[in-house]
């Protein structure tokens, strides 16, 4: 068997019982219907060249030459196989339910529910259905709830869908930065509980976001928290055409909606968003919305839709608050903080700290069984920012520096102060939208060293700008800084 990570998963060995045929030696598996094959394909010849040996496997090819009581049986087994022989620790499930087999994992809260649930082609050792009956995962069958491999499904359910979904996923890895872009987030939250606000979870999140990063916040109640904009379905439209590299979620969902307090974003909503390229990873704990056995879960429409995102992270179910932070915050960490997981990675360690809580019955178990990556787990959440760190931060003083923006937000003139190490022969004071947008070029030409300042109404080529999101970039001697403003109504 393969060594495995360094990662502290405890897991026993794999014993395969059955002969299988000889494959070559991928460390990444895309396991889909014949039908799509040749979508995928592009995808793992991606995937090899870029460090990770890859290779596109039928499900038709699995059937045919691995043992089980059902297909979803056989395709573990071959990813047993995979796992156990040759090292294969990457798998993408490329087909919603219809096209690549499933598992529904029992669990007896609220008097019974089988959970859609991929993380059963994640967790090999073990048959998950050690007493024979029709419920797989239940307690006595003594299933080993900690992961060997990352895994991810892509939920398309055509070969249009498939090809798509392979180009959104090469495009978001060579898209180069813009203003604002990947090195952004959009943290959406509304109240939860009468004692429980989502902006607290959110504000978690946000503590392990790069300092480059730039936050959006939309926040009912949003007057508790310095810094953040009302929620509201217009507010959130608005934001989410902009273009953010991490788009969060914490709030009342279903699957077909996120409710955003005066509104709910809609299925229709995700299909007529108009951010593509720029788009971002998403994820959503609360209940249901990657339900991707349903003909309409909001989370595949992020997938699919012209706009949307290129991964996604939901429940197939409802989600538990506690659990459900606490899977988000450890997901948060491993992609954010140091070189950075990859979002599968991320998704599958996230869990090891509650595998001994999900040995009973219990929200653990729940949430083990029903959150669920809709996307490439070999995704790396990018974050290459083109703005500079805060100049306020410990350092070298910078060539340039953008000072004091008062007032921010503003409605009618905000007052731009800027500072200069050295003289320049050229620059440039511009305003960009959220989209990346030129909106008005504020100075442009030589400027003496020391501070400076100009004052802005708000005005642009066309005539006064709408209320949102802006960023003032000052460029000389090249260097560059940037800085986030907004303008109220």
């Amino acid at each position: 068997m393969r060594r495995r990570l360094a990662i502290p998963l405890a897991l026993l060995p794999v014993v395969i019982l059955f002969a299988a045929p000889t494959l070559a030696a991928p460390e990444y598996v895309i396991v889909t219907p014949e039908a799509f094959a040749a979508e995928f394909q592009p995808l793992a010849d991606w995937r090899t060249a870029h460090g990770l040996s890859a290779e596109v496997r039928t499900v038709e090819w699995i059937t045919a030459h691995y043992p089980g009581g059902d297909d979803a049986e056989k395709v573990r087994n071959f990813i047993q196989d995979a796992y156990a022989s040759l090292g294969t620790m990457w798998v993408l499930l490329g087909g919603d339910a219809e096209s690549v087999p499933v598992r529904y994992a029992r669990t007896t809260i609220l008097g019974g529910v089988d959970i859609l649930s991929d993380y059963y082609f994640m967790c090999l050792d073990g048959n998950w259905n050690a007493d024979g009956d029709p419920y797989f995962g239940e307690l006595e069958d003594q299933v080993d709830l900690a992961p060997e491999v990352f895994a991810g499904r892509s939920p398309v359910s055509t070969a249009l869908e498939a090809r798509a979904f392979v180009q959104r996923t090469i495009e978001y890895e060579t898209h180069a930065p813009e203003v604002g872009y990947p090195a952004s987030a959009l943290l959406l939250a509304e109240q939860l509980l009468p004692n429980l606000h989502g902006a607290t979870i959110a504000e978690g999140v946000a503590a392990f976001l790069p300092p480059a990063f730039i936050v959006q916040r939309l926040y009912a109640q949003a007057a508790q928290w310095p810094g953040a904009f009302e929620l509201t379905r217009a507010a959130t439209l608005q934001e989410l055409n902009a273009g953010y590299g991490f788009v969060l979620h914490v709030g009342s969902e279903n699957a077909t909606s996120w409710s955003l307090g005066d509104a709910p974003l809609t299925i229709p909503d995700v299909q007529g968003l108009g951010n593509a390229p720029r788009v971002p990873m998403v994820y959503a704990f609360a209940g249901k919305t990657a339900q991707f056995d349903l003909d309409d879960a909001i989370g595949e429409h992020w997938l699919t839709s012209p706009g949307g995102g290129v991964a996604y992270i939901g429940c197939t179910n409802f989600g538990f608050v506690g659990t459900g932070t606490s899977l988000l915050n450890e997901w948060a960490r491993g992609v954010f903080t140091g070189p950075g997981l990859r979002i599968g990675a991320a998704n599958a360690l996230a869990r090891v700290p509650l595998v001994q809580q999900a040995q009973v019955e219990g929200a653990a178990r729940w949430m083990l069984f029903t959150l669920t990556l809709l996307g490439d787990p070999a995704l790396a959440l990018r974050r290459e920012a083109t703005t500079a760190v805060d100049p306020s931060a410990a350092g070298p003083v910078p060539d340039v520096a953008l000072t004091d923006l008062a007032p921010n937000p503003f409605s009618g003139e905000i007052s731009i102060g800027f500072d200069l190490a050295r003289a320049a022969t050229g620059a440039q004071l511009s305003v960009y939208d959220a989209s990346g947008r030129l909106r008005r070029q504020l100075f442009s030409g030589p400027l003496a060293s020391g501070p400076h300042a100009v004052r802005w109404n708000g005005e642009g080529p066309d005539g006064e700008v709408p209320p949102g999101v802006y960023f003032i970039r000052l460029d000389a001697n090249g260097a560059s800084a940037t800085r986030k403003i907004a303008r109220l109504p």
